[in-house]
């Protein structure tokens, strides 16, 4: 099973709970999830975390507290609520492009990088990479909306 990571809503208003959920990951695995966004005034806030995957290869972000990271203890929202700003250097690294994640077993397609929001009123788009040591790798974005 390819890794992947499943975010449910997917869409939803900034207060809505996520369950975050990390999956196809080989047991005992570190995994490295990165949170990102950028907003209206192109700011990029980041936030990364690792976990260590269960028996199954897979993280419930809900269940499970990170070993090293941007918060401690358990909390399905900590991706999001940890993330920090990145310093303008940094920021100018993350541009968005168009480059899509296609996955060739089930031709499902996942944006990796969106663009920031038109205004501040407008959705914010969170985008996540979970990595391991062994080269899985998983995309998948959410948005918030105000």
């Amino acid at each position: 099973m390819p890794a992947a990571i499943t975010v449910s809503p997917s869409s939803a208003r900034i207060d809505v709970d996520r369950a975050i959920t990390l999956t196809g990951f080989d047991p005992g695995a570190r995994v490295t999830l990165t949170a990102t966004s950028r907003l209206a005034d192109h700011t990029v806030w980041q936030s990364t975390n690792v976990y260590v995957a269960n028996a199954h290869g897979a993280v419930s972000i809900a269940e499970q507290a990170p070993v090293i990271g941007d918060y401690e203890g358990v909390d399905s929202q900590g991706p999001l609520w940890s993330q920090v700003l990145r310093p303008p250097e940094v920021a100018a690294e993350v541009e968005p492009d168009a480059t899509d994640l296609i996955d060739a077993s089930d031709a499902t397609v996942a944006t990796v990088t969106p663009d920031a929001p038109a205004g501040p009123a407008h959705p914010v788009s969170v985008w996540f990479t979970a990595t391991d040591e062994t080269g899985h790798v998983a995309r998948a974005t959410l948005e918030q909306r105000y």
